[in-house]
């Protein structure tokens, strides 16, 4: 992504964001981080050493990962803080890394993201979701992001959001492809 569109979203992702509680947000990482990330790759558990004997399906009432589920979003919404502080923005990055990094987690595994959209369209694919359909679920994100934000969002950063979103339409609608072209190579 350009600079600028990468500009435009830091602009108004703080706006945004800022709009919903703290419990929304916890409840939404915990789902996302339960049926997505430790389902996908369930051999990530064991790296989190205070849940890591903790059942899949007890995960959303355990203290020890509402804790690094808090954790995790204070770190999300300290780097859309501090987007307009590039500088901050690094240094706070690059703590992040060397604290993985003293846990031994590398770096292919904060691009399993890219995976995971693609697990995800996969996933919508064996129920007959196409691409279009993400589309209009893009459609209705951005209709929420110009509701929410009023005057605030900006032509240029609802370009930007456009773009971006597009960018995850894209990628799962790879794992859509990627299912029925499977599936119809065990039909034929």
């Amino acid at each position: 992504m350009p600079h600028t569109t990468i500009q435009n979203i830091c602009h108004t992702a703080p706006v945004f964001f800022k709009r919903f509680s703290t419990a929304s947000t916890k409840s939404f990482f915990i789902c996302f981080d339960r049926f997505w990330f430790f389902r996908t790759y369930p051999q990530k558990l064991e790296k989190f050493a205070a849940f890591s004997t903790v059942p899949l399906d007890e995960l959303p009432t355990n203290k020890k990962f509402h804790a690094h589920a808090n954790a995790i979003m204070y770190t999300v919404t300290s780097v859309v803080d501090n987007l307009d502080e590039p500088e901050v923005l690094v240094e706070m990055l690059k703590k992040l890394g060397e604290n993985h990094g003293r846990r031994k987690i590398v770096k292919s595994e904060f691009e399993v993201l890219v995976e995971m959209l693609k697990k995800l369209g996969e996933n919508h694919g064996r129920r007959k979701i196409v691409k279009s359909e993400f589309e209009e679920l893009k459609k209705v994100i951005l209709i929420v992001l110009t509701e929410k934000l009023g005057n605030k969002l900006t032509p240029q950063a609802a370009a930007a959001w456009d773009k971006a979103l597009s960018v995850v339409v894209e990628v799962t609608s790879q794992g859509i492809s990627s299912y029925t072209q499977a599936h119809l190579s065990i039909i034929s």
